[in-house]
C-alpha cells in the first residue's frame, strides 16, 4: 500500500512538472505544437515540417496560418499520374508574394516551407 501511494504521488508530482515545463516552452520550440508560417525558424521546425508529410489536414491547416493574399495554391486529390508514381499529401502552387511563371505541383510540406522561407527570408 505505502508503495503505491508513493508511485501515485510521484506521477502526480511528474505530471505537474510535465505541464509547468511545456506551459513555458513556446510554441516554435515545442515539437508536439503545430507550425505556423510565422513561427521562427529553430532547428525543431525541419522536424515539424517532416511530420506534416503524413498529414494531409494538419499540412493544410498550417497553410490555412498563410495570411491573406500571400499564397495563391490548390490542395490537390491524392492521384497516380504516372503507374508506380503516386502524388501525395499535394498542392498546386499559383503564386505567393513571389510571382511564379507557371503553377506547379509541390508537396504540402515543401510548399508550406517555401512560404515561410519567402516570409521569414526574402
Amino acid at each position: 500500500m505505502r508503495f503505491l501511494l508513493t508511485l501515485a504521488l510521484l506521477g502526480m508530482v511528474a505530471a505537474i512538472a510535465w505541464w509547468q515545463f511545456e506551459a513555458q516552452i513556446p510554441s516554435e520550440w515545442h515539437p508536439l505544437k503545430p507550425i505556423s508560417v510565422d513561427d521562427p525558424l529553430t532547428p525543431v521546425t525541419k522536424w515539424k515540417l517532416h511530420r506534416l508529410g503524413d498529414s494531409r489536414d494538419d499540412c493544410l491547416a498550417a497553410l490555412a496560418t498563410v495570411p491573406e493574399g500571400a499564397l495563391r495554391m490548390t490542395p490537390l486529390e491524392d492521384h497516380e499520374p504516372v503507374e508506380g508514381c503516386p502524388l501525395e499529401n499535394v498542392v498546386r502552387m499559383h503564386g505567393s508574394d513571389v510571382d511564379f511563371n507557371a503553377s506547379f505541383v509541390a508537396a504540402c510540406p515543401l510548399a508550406l516551407a517555401w512560404v515561410m522561407f519567402e516570409r521569414q527570408r526574402l
